[in-house]
């Protein structure tokens, strides 16, 4: 009993590609096998000469939805997730109102089940006031607490070192994840006064601000509170290879599972270069470091001390970055990355840099498990939901920002990267057919599920 066959592609399931046919039942996936039949009433998808990823599963997305809508919404930006083979995104904090209230999450899940075109969970925020609301926020489904230590806005970031062990002593006891942007204030601050105080105004000047001390010590602090309180700690967007190397020595003294690191694409293969070219427009939180960074932080990746890939999906509109071209210091810090980011993926397993499989299990299943969503996502087993992308993995992909399903359109990825997406489905539903324009979109506002952890 199957109303769908996925039928004649290369499938990647369990460490390996396989020549496979996907059936489907209600959503999910209900059999794997070779020359699957399919029944009077069965729809089969042709999908010969493609190969067939697990969606994929984006935990660091930023829809700016409420709030900041001219920049991002739910609609606009899961679309752009469904155009880029991503099924699942994960939506965070720092909207207007902030997600530090089970009224402002409630407010969130209510806007993301109106209009999302792709599966939706939200990371709830953890701040210096809020700690009455941190269980609360857990129980509304709140797939992690998440918070910055430094170098992001005032309101949500941490600098009590007490308040940081309150709050992951409740991680702790509530069995969920704290998630944390590493950075730290006071040296930001001290080095942006430095540079400004010698007129320093150039794009460089923003990421000379950020040197790597920053993401050190801020990372130091998170690991020192997750071995005192036991909490299960994820650090986002590491721009610096000495932070992996930190966290590496720590390993040792948590359990397994304790720890988890992510990287963008951006950090991964753009570097300082892009914002010579760039300018303003390759300004983004942390900054892009140097080419031996970068290098590095790939081959820390390729070693496994890296678990996940992530976009860090920060809009702006263009004209809000380009106001700042003659002083940088006016430039919102982001970057679009979810029509990039697998591209971008495909170009390294083009250049031999990861496999297929490699790509999956950095991108689809271990996002998903360290985030509580692995029974249903990030992976092509029985019993999972049909979240599926259709491709051609060589075929090239022009990077062109103005046709971007993204409100943002501009890209630190100027060069062609690799893969051309032939369908997205979430749940077996086709939600983009791969024309590459807007109306590839197959479903309505709200084909999105909310996700709390399982």
């Amino acid at each position: 009993m199957i109303d769908c066959i996925i039928k004649g592609g290369q499938v990647v399931v369990g460490g390996a590609v396989q020549g496979l046919d996907i059936g489907i039942l209600d959503g999910r996936i209900a059999c794997l096998g070779r020359d699957l039949g399919a029944g009077t009433n069965t729809r089969v998808i042709d999908a010969s000469g493609l190969t067939v990823l697990p969606g994929l599963v984006d935990v660091h997305v930023h829809l700016r939805d409420p709030g900041f809508t001219h920049k991002e919404d739910f609609y606009s930006g899961t679309s752009a997730a469904a155009a880029g083979g991503i099924t699942t995104v994960v939506a965070q904090s720092n909207t207007n109102p902030a997600i530090t209230t089970p009224d402002a999450f409630v407010e969130v899940r209510r806007i993301g089940e109106q209009n999302a075109v792709v599966d939706f969970g939200i990371s709830a925020a953890a701040t210096e006031e809020n700690a009455e609301y941190l269980e609360a926020l857990v129980k509304a489904g709140s797939l992690s607490l998440d918070f910055p230590l430094g170098g992001s806005g005032p309101a949500l970031t941490v600098r009590s070192n007490a308040t940081l062990l309150a709050i992951l002593s409740v991680v702790a006891r509530l069995g969920t994840l704290a998630t944390a942007y590493t950075g730290d204030g006071e040296i930001n601050a001290f080095e942006r006064q430095r540079l400004q105080n010698a007129g320093r105004k150039d794009p460089l000047a923003y990421a000379d601000a950020f040197p790597a001390a920053c993401e050190l010590l801020g990372t130091g602090r998170l690991l020192a509170g997750a071995v005192a309180t036991g909490a299960r700690v994820h650090i986002r967007q590491v721009s610096c290879p000495e932070t992996v190397t930190l966290a590496a020595t720590m390993r040792p003294l948590m359990r397994p599972g304790q720890l988890t690191l992510e990287v963008t694409p951006h950090h991964l293969y753009c570097d300082r270069s892009a914002i010579e070219s760039q300018g303003v427009l390759a300004i983004m939180g942390p900054p892009l470091r140097t080419p031996q960074d970068t290098a590095a932080l790939r081959a820390q990746l390729r070693a496994g001390q890296i678990d996940i890939v992530t976009t860090d999906h920060a809009p702006h509109l263009k004209s809000e970055k380009e106001v700042a071209i003659d002083d940088v210091w006016r430039c919102p810090p982001g970057t679009p990355g979810l029509e990039t980011f697998l591209p971008s993926l495909l170009a390294a397993v083009h250049r031999g840099e990861m496999t297929l499989p490699a790509l999956a299990r950095l991108a689809c299943e271990q996002p998903a498990r360290i985030f509580g969503l692995h029974a249903r996502k990030g992976h092509i087993s029985p019993g999972a939901d049909a979240d599926l992308v259709l491709l051609d993995p060589a075929a090239p992909h022009e990077v062109i920002p103005d046709r971007f399903l993204s409100k943002a359109h501009y890209s630190p990825f100027s060069a062609t990267l690799r893969g051309k997406v032939l369908a997205t489905l979430v749940r077996g539903t086709v939600v983009y057919d791969g024309s590459g324009v807007a109306d590839a979109l197959r479903v309505p506002r709200g084909h999105g599920r909310f996700l709390a952890p399982a």
